[in-house]
């Protein structure tokens, strides 16, 4: 099979090679731009509220807390940072951190100019997912060339990684991004400009706290780009010490955070002290081990069968590429292995091997560079075979080539098989994780509240870090705040002026979906029914609810005609009411009212117990019970809702003179 040996880097395809990578490259980028994009549209917050807002209160903090007093911020922050519970540890890291000041600083900027904090992160997100498709698309085409770099884009826009992966375009993931363009400019000229790999290495450095770990990987990059091993100290060393001074700016750079704290963008420490270090390895380790299950076997996206034919391309690509480049791919896809696998050595309380599943796409692209590369070849290969056969009909194919035109086809014809799972999987995937940011957490705050209390707040209760998070970016990092509880344990004191508390319902605006599986069963003390009335959506518009007591019995039917309030036909005195609409299409019912001067949502301080679903995607319904938001303050004030639209409600508080009178 010596013609396997062709000029290894020849573009097998010519025109149509080059049609096919840039098409592939606009498939993969249109894919992750969708599933990023389009939840987008359907949402008032940016998907993953906690971890959004975390950052945009990064952005927050430079923008205001650098140059004017930000006692919200101080406050909370002497709060969390007492004791080492991971509730409390969880809350400080977020407000403590400027763990991507870059990215910050960057939003700070669009905010500037007008674009509010959530298109701020969304328009960060968005070129997010451009320089890291396009950069591993770079790098793949100075490995392997442009087809099948075309192939290993495709191969990896489809792959299913854990954590952030390549569906969540966060800080982390830019750093990847800037890593893989750093690398497609070294590989380009031989390692290049060393001002380019400081450059580099400072932007990951600062996009994310990962970005240490990305530049050293820059420097690896550095040497093997210059034909240097990694794993040869000797000849790194030569190859190093002139950059000298470069290496020790991305070093000071990357211990900035740990030698001088008040910058800040370290990670602070774990309370690893509540693990059992041994305990917390092996878990780390297992869930590696799923990780990589999950990535390769889930949903039959790759079958035991097509995973032996894939291995086996991967290594033929690794044999048919040329010396200098087997080299450079084999040498980078060993240091990023070992990176990742050194990542399961950092221990998290929350989330075993967050930080292998964080350097997986790393590792998995030199993987996917070879099989890209394998796959070309050997389609080149039995079509340039085919072709000759073609032409000369009469000649004869000797054994070897003959055994290996047979083998190639029976592999060939496997792959078109397994290949057209792998893609519809991968595509399932994205639609599903395209619902998942869609209707996860589809919250909606309203800044009004805010401004109601702007004015007057001498100290603020938060009930929750969600509400907290957005609350603080829209202003009231200005006012003391003080969280109301952790767990079970009561916080406030007796000298909050405000409060904001989460609704029970919060993740879904605060709307209950109610379809006839899943009805909404609200409990209440008895009133007549004459002053009942529920709020509904749009959606609702044209249906019919059906209203029954919770034996069953049916109490009447209305057939909406306008969203809003629609009142509960005159039956005798309840003590709880089902909705249920017909038909089998949800209806979202975002109130609920037992008095006609009631000028809420929902009876505050009633009993009112509500059972319904919530989340989009989670199809059970839960017992919500609306007074347990009020308990951390009920006791010790007397409380004025002033609005309760929405996913929170925003509260006046006026202290009594003996706490229970």
């Amino acid at each position: 099979m010596a013609s396997l040996k062709e000029p290894p880097m020849a573009n097998p395809a010519g025109v149509w090679g080059i049609v096919f990578a840039i098409a592939a490259v606009m498939a993969a980028l249109g894919l992750k731009l969708a599933v990023v994009g389009l939840p987008l549209l359907d949402r008032m917050l940016p998907p993953e509220v906690d971890d959004t807002y975390a950052y945009i209160l990064t952005a927050v903090q430079f923008k205001h807390c650098l140059v004017e007093a930000c006692p919200a911020i101080d406050t909370l922050l002497a709060q969390t940072s007492a004791g080492s519970d991971l509730g409390r540890w969880d809350i400080w890291h977020r407000l403590w951190l400027f763990h991507s000041p870059l990215w910050a600083v960057a939003m700070a900027l669009l905010n500037t100019v007008g674009v509010s904090w959530e298109a701020s992160f969304d328009t960060m997100e968005l070129l997010t997912v451009v320089v890291v498709m396009t950069g591993i698309a770079a790098l793949c085409r100075q490995l392997v060339g442009p087809t099948a770099a075309a192939v290993a884009l495709v191969v990896m826009a489809l792959l299913r990684f854990p954590d952030h992966g390549l569906y969540w375009f966060v800080p982390g993931v830019a750093a990847f991004g800037v890593a893989c363009w750093y690398g497609a400019y070294a590989l380009s000229r031989n390692g290049g400009r060393p001002s380019i790999l400081l450059a580099a290495a400072l932007v990951a450095i600062s996009l994310h706290s990962i970005g240490r770990i990305y530049a050293g990987y820059m420097i690896a990059l550095f040497c093997i780009a210059q034909g240097t091993s990694p794993f040869r100290p000797v000849a790194v060393w030569r190859t190093l010490r002139p950059q000298l001074p470069i290496l020790l700016a991305i070093a000071a750079a990357g211990l900035a955070g740990s030698l001088v704290p008040a910058l800040r963008f370290a990670p602070p420490p774990i309370p690893i002290d509540t693990l059992e270090l041994a305990e917390a390895l092996r878990t780390s380790a297992q869930a590696a081990g799923q990780m990589l299950d999950a990535m390769v076997r889930r949903d039959r996206a790759v079958s035991w069968e097509a995973s032996w034919v894939f291995a086996a391309l991967a290594c033929y690509g690794v044999i048919a590429l040329d010396a200098q480049r087997r080299r450079r791919l084999l040498h980078l896809g060993a240091v990023a292995m070992v990176l990742a696998a050194s990542g399961i050595a950092y221990v998290h309380p929350t989330h075993p091997a967050t930080l292998f599943g964080r350097l997986l796409p790393l590792a998995t692209l030199f993987v996917a560079a070879a099989l890209g590369f394998g796959t070309i070849r050997l389609l080149s290969w039995c079509g340039s075979t085919a072709l000759g056969l073609l032409r000369r009909p009469s000649g004869l194919l000797s054994p070897s080539k003959a055994v290996g035109l047979v083998l190639a086809g029976a592999a060939i014809f496997y792959l078109q098989f397994s290949g057209r799972g792998f893609v519809a999987v991968g595509l399932r995937k994205h639609d599903f994780w395209q619902q998942v940011k869609t209707s996860r957490h589809d919250a909606r705050f309203e800044r009004r509240q805010w401004d109601l209390i702007a004015a007057d707040c001498t100290r603020l209760g938060l009930d929750g870090r969600n509400v907290a998070f957005v609350v603080l970016s829209y202003g009231a990092y200005a006012c003391p705040a003080t969280f109301l509880r952790f767990g079970s344990e009561m916080t406030a004191g007796n000298d909050l002026s405000h409060a904001f508390l989460t609704l029970p319902n919060w993740a879904n605006r605060g709307q209950f979906l109610v379809t006839p599986e899943a009805p909404l069963t609200l409990r209440f003390a008895g009133v007549p029914s004459a002053s009942v009335a529920v709020q509904v959506g749009p959606a609702a518009v044209g249906r019919t609810l059906s209203f029954e007591a919770e034996d069953g019995r049916a109490l009447a039917k209305v057939d909406v005609t306008a969203a809003g309030w629609i009142p509960v036909p005159a039956v005798a005195p309840l003590q709880a009411l089902v909705v249920r609409p017909l038909g089998a299409k949800p209806v979202e019912v975002s109130g609920f009212r037992l008095d006609p001067a009631q000028q809420t949502n929902w009876p505050w301080l009633r009993g009112l117990e509500a059972q319904g679903r919530v989340e989009r995607h989670d199809v059970a319904s839960a017992i919500y019970r609306f007074d347990d938001v009020l308990a951390p303050l009920a006791r010790r004030y007397d409380i004025t809702i002033l609005d309760d639209h929405g996913s929170s409600a925003v509260v006046a508080l006026n202290p009594r003179t003996k706490p229970g009178d």
